[in-house]
């Protein structure tokens, strides 16, 4: 099951790359040169991280970096982003590419949407033996949360519970100040 869900995250990570850089080499060929250089890095750690079970956080942000710089010279005037993790959640270990999706859904329905500068902060934390790592932005009021999660979140709330068993958690919560979502899950360090 765990591979099924990594093979639907991987297509759909890649075909939104490669939307993106097909809508930049009309309009600017040049930066479309850098971002293919860009992706070429981005699909490399990717498809090493698709390799392996887990990854660290760090491991994870640095894919994050990756795909934000390719999305900040699609949206140069409409996207912020800030990543704020603390030292000690560094290590620990999660599924590989767990925030790939959660980042990629603020892009396509937040910053794509919108012409206002949106702002995404991701911060991580641990806390009493769990690491929590949020997705923020600024975007409008989500409508659907009610609804049943779809796309890339469905995905990373299945592989949560298939890899936690429970004891993981991923959290929606919008107000007109934004978005956030946020995973929840056990402590695990690099080499345990």
């Amino acid at each position: 099951q765990i591979n099924t869900l990594r093979s639907q995250s991987n297509p759909h990570f890649l075909f939104n790359t490669l939307n993106l850089l097909a809508s930049e080499i009309s309009r600017n060929p040049v930066s479309a040169e850098e971002m293919v250089y860009d992706l070429a890095d981005l699909l490399r750690d990717s498809m090493r991280a698709a390799e392996r079970e887990f990854s660290t956080l760090e491991e994870e942000l640095r894919l994050v970096r990756l795909y934000l710089t390719l999305q900040k010279k699609r949206f140069p005037d409409r996207l912020e982003y800030q990543i704020d993790a603390s030292a000690d959640s560094l290590t620990t270990k999660l599924p590989s590419l767990l925030l790939q999706p959660i980042v990629e859904n603020v892009v396509k329905h937040v910053v794509a949407n919108s012409s206002a500068v949106t702002q995404l902060r991701i911060t991580s934390f641990q806390k009493e033996g769990r690491l929590t790592v949020e997705v923020r932005d600024n975007g409008p009021p989500v409508t659907t949360l009610n609804n049943a999660v779809t796309g890339g979140l469905r995905i990373v709330e299945e592989t949560l519970a298939l890899h936690y068993l429970g004891k993981a958690s991923l959290q929606r919560a919008s107000n007109a100040k934004g978005a956030c979502v946020s995973i929840v899950l056990p402590v695990q360090q690099e080499g345990s």
